[in-house]
């Protein structure tokens, strides 16, 4: 099945070393109209995430 996505990613700067990314998704499929799904994550940049 074919769809198409546009992904739109917004970043802010939050106090304290948090940053917040907001992440809209548009997801089409073939005679369907948009859809939009919106995620939001909000990461401490003081952390680090490596394992």
């Amino acid at each position: 099945m074919k769809f198409f996505e546009l992904r739109l990613l917004n970043k802010k700067q939050l106090r304290n070393g948090l940053i917040m990314y907001n992440y809209t998704v548009y997801v089409k499929r073939l005679n369907d109209k948009f859809k939009k799904q919106e995620h939001t994550e909000i990461v401490d940049s003081t952390i680090s995430n490596t394992k």
